[in-house]
């Protein structure tokens, strides 16, 4: 229903993860968020993953964006910075 369908919005949108879709953004954008973090052991290495969909509200022209990361790195933090960046990017190329 429209009713539940506004209900799911506003709570994707009070989310406080900021380091990934947000990360870059004006602070003033709002974003729709749901992000999943994982950490796995493949072959003896440990594997981080994170992934993030959301609706940026950008004014006149919403868009949607997911980006799936992946990395064998000991240390996951880059991980929030290629999606920033990545969604920096996106928000960068639309136009209003």
């Amino acid at each position: 229903s429209r009713q539940h369908s506004e209900f799911a919005l506003e709570l994707l949108t009070e989310s406080h993860f900021a380091d990934g879709l947000r990360r870059l953004l004006p602070t003033d954008v709002v974003v729709a968020s749901k992000f999943g973090f994982h950490g796995s052991e493949v072959a003896g290495r440990l594997h981080h993953e994170l992934h993030e969909c959301g609706i940026i509200y950008r004014p006149r022209s919403p868009y949607v964006i997911c980006v799936m990361t992946r990395t064998d790195r000991s240390s996951p933090e880059s991980l929030d910075e290629l999606v920033g960046e990545i969604s920096r990017i996106v928000w960068a190329q639309q136009t209003d």
